[in-house]
């Protein structure tokens, strides 16, 4: 079967690169990847911040305000059935500048989504044009914090962050029993293998615990951060 480069329409003769979905392109193109779903992007693609690219299939799924708040029921009944008892909150979809603007961190740590407390209210504020799978997995992450603020507990940032990515692991395991597809695979295997220091080697702690000693072990442990 003749092989067509997805970034110049040519037929491929010679190497070439691939990714999981079957798309190729020609060894000499400079090959980015969509972040939501590892495809490789063509010219189509829409460049999300200088360090995300989102490609055709993601924003075909992309997440809207409304459809978002379709999708918030889902986290709720995964945390539910693990006996979390989660604050109120309010979603909303932001630009990059709006995010760049909240975000205490550097430029280069943009984060995709941002929780923030304001009195005894919440937000959790998450970047526009994310695809559904994406916008599940910072939701879930971000919704955590909003949990251990509640409860005042004030882990280290390792533990804190690791605790969170553990979480929308649980959420994206649910998702993938109950709808299969390869972006929810692949969002469930860039958290497995996150290399960060705190974010991905807090999951991979938080994880082991968990599969040591069970998930009322990992609410102890979180615990021993609260402040009466």
């Amino acid at each position: 079967m003749d092989l067509k480069c997805i970034i110049c329409g040519r037929e491929i003769n010679g190497q070439y690169k691939y990714d999981s979905y079957g798309n190729c392109a020609c060894s000499n193109h400079d090959v980015t990847t969509c972040f939501c779903c590892g495809r490789i992007c063509n010219s189509k693609a829409i460049k999300l911040s200088p360090f995300h690219q989102v490609c055709v299939t993601c924003q075909e799924k992309r997440v809207e305000q409304d459809s978002a708040a379709r999708m918030i029921p889902f986290i709720y009944r995964v945390y539910g059935n693990l006996g979390f008892r989660l604050p109120g909150y309010k979603v909303k979809l932001i630009s990059l500048e709006e995010m760049c603007q909240r975000s205490s961190r550097d430029y280069d740590e943009l984060p995709l989504g941002l929780a923030q407390k304001n009195g005894n209210e919440y937000t959790i504020y998450i970047l526009h044009d994310l695809s559904r799978i994406k916008f599940v997995d910072v939701l879930a992450h971000e919704i955590l914090h909003t949990w251990q603020w509640e409860r005042r507990i004030f882990p280290p940032d390792i533990a804190c962050e690791g605790f969170c990515n553990f979480g929308a692991f649980l959420v994206l395991k649910e998702l993938m029993r109950i709808q299969p597809s390869d972006e929810t695979d692949f969002a469930l295997e860039i958290l497995m293998k996150n290399p960060d220091k705190v974010y991905g080697d807090g999951f991979r702690e938080i994880r082991d615990l968990y599969d040591r000693r069970g998930f009322k072990e990992v609410i102890n442990v979180m615990k021993q951060w609260q402040i009466e």
